[in-house]
């Protein structure tokens, strides 16, 4: 899934190759494949998670999704750049926003904001 995943204290970078041999490339529009935007969204959501738990020392799942926006296809062969930071989220803190970007190179193609509750 994720490759390279490394968290500091306010954020998680991570990579992710896009095959061409995939389920999706076979049958998202088999003559012009497309990377699903939510296969998209379950990796930024991955990365999200795991900052979280970096940063709370527990394990913690996504409570719900703020926003979410795709900008840009991404396609097989594309090698995808996962980013998210939480300034603010600590051992002490009830809730969190978790925002996550991913690129393509320089090109933005999608972004999220994960809401986590850490009572």
């Amino acid at each position: 899934m994720l490759t390279n995943e490394t968290y500091s204290n306010v954020a998680g970078t991570a990579r992710h190759a896009v095959s061409g041999s995939t389920g999706f490339a076979l049958g998202h529009y088999p003559d012009d494949p497309i990377f699903p935007g939510v296969m998209s969204l379950n990796l930024m959501q991955h990365l999200a998670e795991g900052l979280a738990s970096h940063l709370t020392g527990h394990e913690r799942r996504a409570k719900g999704i703020k926003r979410v926006s795709y900008l840009s296809p991404v396609r097989p062969g594309d090698v995808l750049h996962i980013a998210c930071d939480a300034p603010r989220v600590g051992k002490d803190s009830a809730r969190a926003v978790i925002k996550s970007r991913l690129h393509v190179g320089e090109r933005l193609v999608a972004k999220s904001d994960f809401l986590f509750d850490l009572s």
